[in-house]
């Protein structure tokens, strides 16, 4: 009897379970506003279809339904995973999409001060840049920057180049 007691409390309440599953619906509602390119790289083929047909129902029972379904896809623990980092680094107001916009600048700045490294540590980390575009971009930021130009064209298109580079758009 004592046995049934704990295994009975050991598991989540039905509550908690509803609360679970609202979370991972929102989740999912959230994932209806994610851009084609940041979707495709969602592991499962099935969340990403069952996302873009939410996306083609008006709102509606069939649309509450599809989110419903895609918070069912979501119960898998990595996929929810996976879905709330693709959301975290386009949300603007998240820390991870603050962390790597830091991450941007900072790179940019180092490149208008010609630090040796940086240049090799973006590289390293984005193989496939257009390194002759950068280099050239460099140029124009450094030389606009010693002439006190305003505004800093190229020094922001430096930090746009940096950001399609990285993918963090």
């Amino acid at each position: 009897m004592a046995d049934s007691l704990d295994e009975e409390f050991e598991r989540p309440s039905k509550s908690q379970r509803k609360r679970d599953m609202d979370a991972l619906k929102e989740l999912g509602t959230k994932l209806l506003d994610v851009p084609d390119e940041q979707l495709e790289k969602m592991p499962d083929p099935a969340l990403v279809e069952a996302v873009r047909t939410g996306r083609g129902l008006a709102r509606g029972s069939a649309r509450k339904r599809q989110i419903q379904y895609i918070g069912k896809l979501l119960r898998d623990e990595s996929l929810a995973a996976a879905a709330r980092h693709v959301i975290d680094r386009l949300d603007a107001s998240s820390r991870v999409h603050v962390q790597a916009f830091h991450r941007l600048e900072q790179w940019r700045d180092r490149l208008v001060q010609q630090d040796p490294d940086v240049m090799t540590e973006i590289l390293g980390k984005y193989p496939e840049t257009d390194r002759q575009q950068l280099r050239q971009l460099v140029r124009k930021a450094i030389d606009e920057v010693a002439r006190d130009v305003k505004p800093p064209i190229a020094y922001r298109k430096l930090f746009q180049f940096l950001k399609q580079t990285s993918g963090e758009h």
